[in-house]
């Protein structure tokens, strides 16, 4: 399908964002992508011996797949839209993300919906995406993570066509997708298993 900028008359609502929000938020974004950058951490939260909290080592594929977004053009309903049901007819099921989070006040919580069902239910516990929400869950109880809203899933294909700028995070991403690219949720598990051999949960790099 096309990309969107609304459905069944209902608008997306993105607003230019006003000039000084827009150069505290680059300004923010520019100091957590240094190679200097570390994300703050919860006190007094125990973090594991030997892991650092710093995504310099991503910041120029973050910057890449934000780019669509960096002056504004996103809204809440923007995001609700990608997650709908109704917007992917059968023949593009494929395309449709599990997950829609929300992190506020450092409290997770989530829709989920299956690849051939409606939201409402929880992921199956050996299921990736219900990794992904225990990664998450840990990550926001040890790093001071800002108030977001994001749709997600954690298939090993990617799920976003190139032409569709649909910010939709995803494990892995391909020159035909554009798939923002996320920590994956298997990558988590195996660092959280191994806190001294794991850079980070530099998979949260």
């Amino acid at each position: 399908h096309p990309p969107f900028s609304g459905w069944e008359g209902v608008a997306a609502k993105a607003r230019q964002k006003r000039p000084h929000r827009l150069e505290t938020e680059r300004a923010a974004a520019a100091a957590a992508l240094s190679p200097s950058g570390e994300c703050p951490l919860r006190e007094p939260a125990a973090a594991p011996a030997g892991w650092r909290y710093n995504c310099s080592a991503y910041s120029a594929q973050l910057r890449e797949a934000l780019l669509p977004w960096s002056s504004g053009g996103l809204s809440p309903t923007a995001i609700d839209m990608v997650f709908w049901n109704e917007m992917y007819p059968p023949a593009n099921k494929a395309e449709q993300p599990s997950l829609h989070l929300s992190l506020a006040a450092g409290e997770l919580t989530y829709a989920w919906q299956p690849a051939d069902g409606l939201p409402g239910a929880a992921p199956p516990r050996n299921s990736s995406d219900a990794a992904a929400l225990r990664g998450l869950r840990r990550a926001s109880a040890l790093v001071a993570l800002p108030p977001v809203e994001v749709v997600a899933h954690s298939s090993r294909l990617p799920k976003v066509p190139a032409q569709n700028p649909e910010p939709v995070l995803s494990p892995v991403a391909d020159a035909a997708h554009s798939d923002v690219v996320a920590p994956a949720p298997w990558a988590w598990e195996a660092a959280a298993g191994l806190p001294r051999a794991a850079p980070c949960p530099a998979a949260l790099q």
